[in-house]
């Protein structure tokens, strides 16, 4: 651990850190909920010295040991502490007056008003628990629209918390959170944050230990009430690891549904975070978020089905497990005897999504059931970790109905070394097995792959395979709803007998190229259409990028096996292929077709030259008119730019905003997220390190991008300054373009070009190495960078908080008004480095 500063000795009384003058939420020496109510500068000029004696109080003076931590007295808030526990008088001078090194607070049964946040620092061998074991017959509840911490405990060591409900309720006002960060041991179990859960209010837990060589447990945590999802990153989590934690965090029995953002965010953490027999269900953004040697997940089940959830919104993405650590290129997470069940969803983007800033990953003995169209198991190529990345599913389970050719139920790219061992593959829908793309030295064995699509795809791999079987029936995962206290583990012995073939051990082989016949089978069904007038095929498959336009004298629909992604407009499709199968059902001829790139076409079971298309060739009639038609379509061609789908890829390793505009339309690549903001045919977003991606037609009309970041416009590395005069396709330097060009500009002139139209495009990061409180005001709007940590205050137009070694970022518009803090800051605005005495002047 890292050694305090002075300034932290400033915490040493506690009881100073709180009063009943509460300033108005807009007042400019309100510290939010970082203080408790004192006046910031007060309370900053207090110091050790002032820090006043304990009020005296009767209670059982004898040492008592409980859940392996020792105190010297132990009292009774009703009969000694004098507490109302009808929930009529507010118990917040007498916990106050009782709290201190060495003291345990037993609650008896009954409420408990609390009214303002309780901020404790440097006390050893303290806490608050029931009497009675049950959690919920001690509730702490709080005033309407209450939306502060309730306790704030920081540094020191041996704490025991436990066996209380916190009450929001169900006004959907009310919003409270607990933070949790010694610098040794602490325990925390059997505890509940009840009710509902409106946006932007505190996370219900937060946790961090200063020091690398303790340990904090949390058993038996549960937050199932309904949340606020969608509109990320506005949501409220349920639990945070905060990213500058350097212990060890088990938590165990836990039960989190309906997170409006993130059921546990632990990955940015440098120390280990270990989540054991717990339960998780339709948690937007992530159930789980982990990465780093010694963390994983065990025991667990995780469940989407936002059909059956309880909550108010649109859910952006909830994905069960996100394997990611930002900027820290974290490696060495695990995965073990977990069940996963993805039911419905409008987007996911995985049951289990490996980001490129995760390293080395294992999953063994776990079972997945996907029933949609969106990845089951997916692993995107590293960036910037130690060691190549290697994934290793052994032993895994993989069923369902899952239809997206696009798709594979493992899929893995760039994961040199990766194994599969000892699973089983079966699923109902057209979808491929195991994809390896672009990786060396991997191997597929010992497995059984029944799937409708190709059993293994191994485009620009090198892969070794051996005793592979081609059916079977697999086990499935279950969910019986259990939450903490229940049987939450993910084996529990009631799922379905494999068959005798299930490990592959019948001693059938596959070639070691990789090749296993799925693509015959589909060719043999094509073959089966009858060409004579009657329904046809077209299948594009790519490796890379390639768009394509074409059209057919008939009716035309995609062939549904194939995905219905890109576009149909009467008798005409575009699309592109970015590695993966497009597929078609048509009536009468091809009588135009064009594709860029390198592209295998399929028409009706046999493979084509792609220039032959389009001339009468593809079969039938042709006559003059559609020679004539081909063309005249192929003169006027420019890039891509008649009607083609076009691919804009950013990455970037720190911060870099950005901003573009199109002629038509654009929408996220759900594959790489959709946490950005799409505003008619402009997107505004920002890079923390990471990829963005985006889908679009028509041209770029303007394109302007601060800080460090690579661009490639359909696969191809271009420079962001050429960008915005038309060069994404199509013809370009009209005057529409050139006042485009000059109205971008002259806004990116101006100081608060990004984000004067409303949307967040503005950022500021704030770094110290020592205790740096701080103080922000601009002049529209402002929200946490939940990358950084959400565990600050926000108010209307404001956030106070502090740094206490570590970092913290705001998306804000508008400009910043006023700017105040102590100690040393380093500031960047828009990835620019700035001096912090010179914000809001």
């Amino acid at each position: 651990m890292s050694e305090r500063n002075s300034a932290d000795e400033e915490f040493e009384s506690h009881n100073y850190a709180t009063t009943n003058d509460t300033p108005s939420s807009g007042d400019d020496e309100n510290q939010g909920g970082r203080f408790g109510s004192i006046d910031r500068r007060q309370y900053l000029k207090l110091g050790a010295a002032t820090a006043a004696g304990a009020v005296a109080f009767s209670g059982r003076s004898t040492a008592e040991t409980r859940d392996g931590v020792s105190f010297d007295r132990v009292v009774n808030a009703v009969d000694d502490l004098g507490m109302d526990p009808n929930g009529n008088e507010a118990i917040d001078s007498e916990l106050d007056s009782a709290w201190g090194s060495g003291t345990l607070i037993e609650f008896p049964p009954g409420e408990y008003l609390v009214t303002e946040e309780h901020g404790y620092y440097n006390d050893d061998n303290v806490g608050m628990v029931g009497t009675t074991g049950d959690r919920s017959d001690v509730e702490f509840v709080f005033p309407t629209g209450y939306e502060q911490r309730f306790l704030n405990v920081r540094f020191g060591s041996d704490w025991l918390f436990g066996d209380f409900t916190i009450q929001q309720s169900d006004d959907w006002e009310t919003g409270v959170g607990c933070s949790f960060a010694p610098d040794g041991d602490a325990t925390i179990k059997n505890i509940e944050v009840a009710g509902n859960n409106p946006r932007n209010t505190y996370r219900s837990l937060a946790l961090n230990v200063y020091s690398s060589d303790g340990e904090l447990t949390l058993d038996g945590y549960v937050r199932t009430g309904a949340s606020d999802v969608g509109d990320y990153p506005s949501g409220t989590q349920a639990l945070l690891i905060d990213p500058s934690n350097e212990g060890t965090i088990y938590i165990r029995d836990a039960h989190i549904e309906n997170a409006g953002e993130n059921g546990i965010y632990g990955s940015r953490s440098s120390g280990e975070v270990r989540i054991e027999d717990s339960y998780f269900a339709n948690n937007d953004i992530a159930s789980v978020r982990i990465a780093g040697d010694g963390s994983y997940v065990k025991d667990s089940t995780f469940v989407v089905d936002i059909d059956d959830a309880d909550n108010r919104g649109d859910f952006d993405n909830p994905r069960a497990l996100w394997i990611e650590s930002g900027p820290h290129g974290y490696t060495g997470s695990s995965v073990e005897n977990c069940d996963f069940i993805l039911k419905s969803a409008d987007h996911c983007d995985g049951l289990v999504r490996i980001q490129p800033t995760a390293g080395d990953v294992d999953i063994e003995n776990c079972r997945f059931q996907n029933e949609t169209r969106f990845p089951t198991v997916f692993a995107e190529e590293p960036d910037d970790i130690s060691g190549s990345g290697p994934v290793t599913v052994r032993n895994c389970s993989i069923t369902g109905g899952a239809a997206n050719p696009r798709r594979a139920a493992i899929e893995l790219i760039g994961r040199d070394g990766s194994l599969v061992s000892d699973c089983c593959i079966s699923m109902d829908g057209e979808q491929n097995g195991v994809t390896v793309r672009n990786a060396s030295n991997c191997t597929v064995r010992r497995s059984t792959i029944d799937v409708n699509g190709t059993a293994l795809y191994t485009p620009g791999s090198s892969v070794g395979t051996g005793s592979l079987s081609y059916s079977g029936s697999c086990p499935l995962p279950s969910d019986d709803g259990a939450g903490a206290g229940g049987d939450v583990g993910g084996s529990r012995g009631d799922s379905e007998e494999t068959s005798d073939s299930e490990s592959g051990d019948d001693g059938s082989e596959s070639s070691d190229d990789g090749s296993d016949g799925g693509d015959d089978s589909d060719d043999a069904e094509a073959q089966t259409a009858d060409t004579s007038g009657g329904t046809r095929r077209l299948v594009l498959t790519g490796d890379g990028f390639a768009p394509y336009e074409f059209s057919v004298s008939g009716d035309l629909e995609f062939d549904s096996r194939f995905g219905t992604e890109d576009s149909i407009d009467g008798s005409t499709a575009s699309g592109f292929l970015v590695g993966g199968t497009d597929g078609y059902e048509f009536t009468g001829d091809i009588t135009s077709f064009d594709v860029e790139g390198s592209a295998t076409v399929r028409l009706d079971g046999e493979t084509v030259d792609p220039s032959s298309l389009g001339d009468g060739s593809s079969g039938g009639d042709s006559d003059s008119e559609s020679s004539e038609s081909e063309s005249d379509d192929s003169s006027s061609s420019d890039g891509g730019s008649s009607g083609g789908m076009h691919a804009l890829t950013l990455s970037g390793d720190g911060l870099a905003p950005y901003e573009f505009s199109v002629s038509g339309d654009v929408g996220f690549d759900p594959t790489f997220g959709t946490e950005d903001r799409i505003d008619g045919s402009t997107v505004t977003g920002f890079l923390v390190g990471g990829t963005d991606k985006y889908q679009f037609d028509g041209d770029i009309t303007s394109f302007d991008v601060e800080g460090s970041a690579t661009v490639r416009l359909d696969g191809e590395t271009v420079d962001p300054s050429s960008l915005g005069d038309g060069s994404s396709g199509g013809s370009s330097g009209d005057d529409s373009d050139s006042e485009s060009e000059e109205s971008d500009s002259e806004s990116s002139d101006s100081d608060d070009s990004s984000g004067a139209d409303g949307t967040l495009g503005n950022v500021l990061m704030l770094n110290s190495d020592d205790f740096a409180p701080y103080d922000i005001e601009v002049s529209g709007d402002i929200a946490f960078d939940p990358n950084y940590g959400t565990e600050d205050s926000l108010g209307d137009g404001s956030a106070s908080g502090f740094l206490v070694g570590g970092t913290d970022v705001y998306r804000f518009s508008g400009d910043i008004t006023g700017f105040e803090y102590e100690g040393s800051v380093d500031a960047q605005l828009n990835g620019e480095s700035v001096d912090p005495s010179s914000l809001g002047n």
